[in-house]
């Protein structure tokens, strides 16, 4: 097993938000993990037709999110919503990952 996928939200001092790697590929029944680079609420929403086993989630400064994807997941590409809450201001940005064989 090659552990789960990873993305790190990086946030900016000019508010920029952003994710590293901006897409990556993911196996059905795969584990993603996202986190932040700084110590931010952050949250997700990976939308009604999610391929996860979860629509959304939140996590506190210094926190972790994870998502299982669905053993039935449809191959293709998927957005999704980051969300940072950073000095009374929420930061979005909308990457995305791909279910793949």
């Amino acid at each position: 097993m090659n552990g789960p996928t990873k993305f790190k939200i990086h946030v900016k001092e000019n508010g920029e938000i952003f994710t590293t790697p901006p897409s990556d590929r993911v196996p059905r029944n795969g584990e993603i993990e996202w986190t932040c680079d700084k110590d931010y609420h952050f949250a997700l929403s990976l939308g009604y037709n999610s391929p996860c086993e979860k629509e959304q989630d939140c996590a506190g400064p210094g926190g972790t999110i994870t998502a299982q994807v669905r053993p039935d997941a449809p191959y293709g590409e998927y957005k999704y919503v980051v969300a940072v809450y950073k000095n009374g201001k929420l930061l979005i940005e909308d990457p995305r990952f791909i279910v793949r064989r």
